[in-house]
This record gives C-alpha cells, structure tokens and sequence, in this order.
C-alpha cells in the first residue's frame, strides 16, 4: 500500500516553482511569431495545439511535483510502513535519466565534426581523413604528387568556409566539382584541384599557407576566395592592421567542447536562445555598432599573394566572394532556419546582417580594384552567384547547386581568359 504522508511547506513551495516555470516557458512560447516553418508559425495550427497541450498539462504539472517532493508511506508485506523520503524520489528519477543519457552518448553515431592538428602559425590545419576528402599535406582533394606530374594541370583554392565547404560531402564541394569540369573540358589531359582553404580562415590565414606549404605544389592558377572573415575580424577592438588582436581559430577547431549525441542540449539551447519571447528581443549574436572596417590589411594580404605566385611562376586569380547578405532579395527567397532566425527575426533585417551587407559590398570592390590595379582579370562570384536559396545553404555557404554553378563559372573563365596552360 502507497500513500503520501503530507506534503508539507517544502514539496508545496517545489510544486508552485515548477508550475511557475512551467508557465513562464509557456509565456515565452506564446509570445514567439516567428514565420520560420521549422517552427510551424506561431497561429498555425499545429502550434496552437502545441500552446494548448502545454497549458491542459500545468495541473498535472502542479500535482506530480507536488507527489514528488513529498514523502511516501509504503507498508511491505509484513505490514511494516517504510517512508520513502523525497531524496530518494528524486534519485530514482533523476539517475535513470542521466544513465541514460550517457549510454546514448555511448551507443548513438558519433556527430560528424572535423578535426584538426595544432599549427604553430595557423592555429589549426584539418588532420588527415580520407573519408571526407583530407588528404595526408591536410588540403581537401586527392594526395599531390610532387613533383608535379608533367601534363597535369594543377589548381590551388586559398579562402575560408566558403571555399573549404565543411557542410558538403567532398563530391558536392566547390573544388571537387571544378576538378571533375576541369577534366571534362581539358580531357584527355588531367586535371587536380587542392584545396588549401579551411574554415575560418582570413586573408592572413592564407597567405601564410600559401607561402609556408602550398606554394610548394607548383600550381597553374591559385583561385583566391576571402573577404567575410576578413569583414568580421575587424570587429575585434582595438584593430591592429597586423590582425594581432583575433584571437585565432585554435579556441573554436581544437577546442570544439562537449558534442552532445542527442542534440538534446542543442535542442533546448536554440529554443531558449531564438524561440522564447521573441516578440520582445531581437537576439542578434553579432554586435558592430559604430564599426567601420580597415580593408587594407585585407588588400596587403591579397596583394602578396599576388605577387608571390608571380614569383614562382605561378598564375593569382582574385574571386569575389558570393553571398546573401542583401536586402534586395524578397522574404520568401530568405533561407529558413537557424541562420535565418539570427539575422532575420520576424522578417525584419538585424544590425549584423545590414553591417555585412554594406561592408561586403566594399569589400568585394577592393578586390575588383586590386585586380585591376594589377592587371588580372577577376572571377566575380557576388555578380554571376545569384543570391537565391537553392544556390545557398545560410548567408554565404553554397549547396550542392551553389558549388557546381562555382565551378561552372571558374571553368568558364580560365578556359576564355586563356589561363589554362
């Protein structure tokens, strides 16, 4: 036989806090409106009944909680009545939970992150995995020969994410698209893609890889593809034109933390951070108020790459860098999702996306200038990329489609800018 044995002050205080937090979490969905359909809208149905269901369970709420935190009298058979405190209520429930938890931790597929090597100058290089494209020299592509193999024509791709593709399957990224249509359209000579950019990287970034490592595969062109990373360092104050006050990419790549298998954590972290009472905040993660970037640091950096492929032989081409940081496109072309929800809350553009939208523009100009000022051609990406939501996975991440139209339009220009040897 199972009977409460009186709640008392503490289990009716624990049960009031519950259903107080309850009705604070129900409060903070009420008031959300997104239009994201990942969320299903605020007035469709499907979250009306969600606010309802969540409402019909508070007194259910009240009273478990309430059961919870209050002793029971349980009599065994021999008629004996046992009191089963609180605390041991508590950890009946709460130790079976975390046991589980971890077990899953243990037993579901690991999340598929990257990994990388500590560099003493870079911060970080992906480490070798073949499964996703790495080779042994930490460039996605196949394993160079070096020396280069005589007839093979050899394209480095210098730049950050938005070259290096992490979100893609090595088959679908830009650069091994743009091998397979440079083998197409050179056939039967070979053609070989490396590519040297890594997320997060910055102009600096690549120079230094260039110089340091992959300058030594004797490449025909170098496609050089920076600028958002660039745009985005200069909001670290104070601005030092050496880039010495970025903190580097060794926090973030090396660093990753604790990669919950359940994307439980995730879960309850993008709810609490976008959803709850949104009609009342504008949870923007990027602050640049008042900041107006230095582009010659970038321009310096360009410009030594420039000229150090020209020492070795070895042809620069300058890519501006195609995104979706415009506030021309229409509402419904905007990318749904968490990316969406950052910068575009409720349809109304935030301060960070229309920084980078200004600054993106001036950016990219310096590099059309930079080109012309060194008489090359310049493969315009942000003009020919249209910015619409088949081509883009977020702001400035190509898809599948986004990454073939890239390597269609960089064939395209070699082979008419006859920088194909």
């Amino acid at each position: 036989m199972n009977r409460r044995a009186g709640g008392g002050v503490g289990a009716l205080v624990a049960a009031w806090a519950a259903t107080g937090f309850w009705l604070f979490v129900f409060t903070g969905f009420f008031f959300h409106h997104s239009k994201e359909l990942m969320l299903f809208h605020r007035f469709s149905r499907s979250y009306a009944l969600g606010l309802l269901l969540c409402l019909a369970l508070t007194p259910l709420v009240f009273i478990q909680v309430r059961a919870l935190f209050s002793p029971s009298v349980v009599k065994g058979k021999d008629g004996v009545p046992h009191v089963i405190s609180p605390l041991s209520k508590v950890s009946l429930l709460c130790l079976p939970t975390l046991v589980v938890f971890g077990i899953l931790q243990l037993v579901l597929p690991k999340r598929q992150g990257w990994e990388y090597l500590p560099h003493p100058f870079l911060q970080a290089v992906p480490a070798p995995n073949p499964a996703k494209g790495i080779n042994s020299r930490g460039f996605r592509g196949g394993e160079p020969a070096i020396p280069k193999p005589k007839g093979l024509f050899r394209v480095v791709l210098l730049g950050g994410s938005t070259t290096f593709d992490p979100e893609l399957r090595y088959e679908d990224t830009y650069g091994r698209q743009l091998e397979l249509a440079l083998g197409k359209a050179l056939a039967p000579r070979q053609a070989e893609v490396q590519c040297a950019a890594v997320s997060a990287y910055n102009s600096e970034h690549s120079l230094i890889r260039y110089a340091t490592d992959a300058i030594d595969l004797d490449a025909d062109v170098v496609l050089v593809m920076d600028s958002v990373n660039d745009v985005y360092l200069n909001t670290f104050r104070p601005f030092r034109r050496d880039y010495g006050t970025y903190p580097g990419v060794g926090p973030q790549h090396l660093h990753q933390g604790f990669r919950d298998r359940t994307h439980l954590v995730d879960t309850i972290g993008f709810f609490t951070r976008y959803v709850l009472f949104s009609d009342f905040r504008r949870p923007d993660g990027f602050r640049a108020d008042g900041v107006v970037p230095d582009p010659e640091p970038f321009v310096r950096n360009l410009r030594s790459i420039v000229v150090l492929g020209r020492s070795r032989g070895q042809h620069v081409v300058l890519c501006t860098l195609p995104h979706r940081f415009r506030l021309d496109g229409p509402e419904a072309d905007r990318v749904l999702g968490e990316a969406a929800l950052r910068n575009f809350f409720n349809g109304a553009p935030l301060p960070g996306f229309v920084w980078f939208s200004r600054y993106m523009v001036v950016f990219n100009d310096k590099i059309r200038a930079l080109a012309a000022e060194e008489g090359l051609p310049v493969l315009d990406f942000q003009r020919d990329v249209p910015p619409t939501k088949e081509l883009f996975i977020d702001e400035i991440h190509v898809s599948p489609q986004g990454a073939r139209l890239e390597a269609e339009l960089a064939t395209k220009f070699l082979l008419e800018n006859g920088i194909v040897r």
